[in-house]
């Protein structure tokens, strides 16, 4: 197993291939300086303290002892962040931030390898959690989206390696290897969406298959991806890295109501994803 030790941010693999990396946004030098304190709704509390370059601080709960690990940032849009840290903490869990710097609003999620294999489920859960700046005042909270729900988005994380998304309903999307190390590759895995901004979007998901997850925040204004994923190599070692892609819209579905999964109720036997 990895140890709580920082790890080197250029590394990737977990079968994704040598240029799977070639797109990752730069990280972003915009909050070196400031010292940002996320109060969580469950009463915990996270302290990025980028004042120093390379020796941002992440604190949670009450504990006296305050690890120290360096995190990556990426400027997603004006006073929009979404931070990655750069250790596996506690043997096999891996956390990302969102923070938006505009309204106070923040999301954390922490992704955790589990011990042992679900059959069906993913073996690399997610869990997420809300929160506020602290001093900003904040009161709303991001919200389950439906708005990817009919879209059909190719995905280039290289010139090589591309994968298209279609988003089949709030709890579900297919992703699909055009071309790379998984090429002619698909699944259907459980995925959780929020809407960030006006077309900004969050997606957080684990693999059913494969022992990965990954978080990735969509601009469609921009079309590039920000995003950090955990997973297990074939040697039972852990790996965690930032990557990123540039889309492209591929298509939108028109559904006939009442079977619009955007606007229809969930049926009474409508199964609910494990995150």
């Amino acid at each position: 197993m990895t140890t709580p030790s920082d790890l080197d941010a250029d590394a990737g693999s977990l079968g994704l291939g040598d240029t799977f990396l070639t797109n990752r946004p730069a990280p972003s030098e915009a909050l070196h300086g400031r010292r940002l304190v996320v109060v969580l709704d469950d009463g915990a509390e996270v302290v990025v303290d980028l004042r120093e370059p390379s020796a941002a601080v992440d604190s949670s709960g009450g504990s006296a002892v305050r690890p120290t690990h360096r995190y990556e940032v990426f400027e997603v849009a004006p006073d929009l962040f979404f931070l990655r840290r750069e250790a596996i903490t506690d043997g096999n869990t891996s956390r990302s931030a969102l923070v938006d710097l505009r309204d106070g609003r923040a999301l954390v999620v922490d992704s955790t390898v589990e011990g042992t294999k679900v059959p069906g489920q993913p073996k690399v859960g997610q869990r997420f959690r809300h929160g506020a700046l602290a001093g900003s005042g904040a009161t709303a909270r991001f919200k389950r989206s439906r708005e990817l729900v009919g879209r059909r988005i190719m995905w280039a994380y290289s010139p090589t390696d591309v994968y298209e998304h279609i988003y089949l309903n709030e709890d579900w999307y297919v992703w699909h290897c055009l071309a790379g190390e998984e090429f002619r590759l698909a699944e259907v895995d459980p995925c959780v969406m929020f809407e960030v901004r006006d077309g900004i979007h969050l997606l957080g998901f684990g693999e059913r298959i494969l022992p990965i997850a990954a978080v990735m925040v969509l601009n469609l204004s921009t079309m590039q991806s920000y995003a950090s994923m955990l997973g297990e190599e074939e040697d039972g070692s852990l790996n965690a890295f930032s990557f990123g892609a540039h889309g492209t819209e591929v298509s939108s579905t028109s559904f006939p109501e009442p079977y619009d999964p955007r606007t229809s109720e969930p049926s009474g036997d409508a199964r609910e994803p494990r995150h």
